[in-house]
């Protein structure tokens, strides 16, 4: 962990929302935060909807931290 200093984070495969696709980002960012992480997660990807529409996911994901 003291290696990370950032993750990017984007669905896959069609690189849109991390809600969407096969990686299941909930389990991942919880795990980061378990193991310590304190680094920046930074999401680039293509929304599906609009922007603002496309920002829905991360509220879902936010109590995780």
């Amino acid at each position: 962990m003291s290696h990370l200093a950032h993750v990017q984070i984007a669905s896959v495969p069609e690189h849109n929302e991390p809600d969407r696709g096969e990686v299941a980002y909930d389990h991942i960012l919880a795990l980061l935060g378990r193991l310590g992480y304190e680094g920046f997660v930074g999401c680039e990807y293509r929304p599906f909807a609009r922007t603002e529409e496309s920002l829905v996911w991360l509220s879902r994901l936010w109590c995780l931290r």
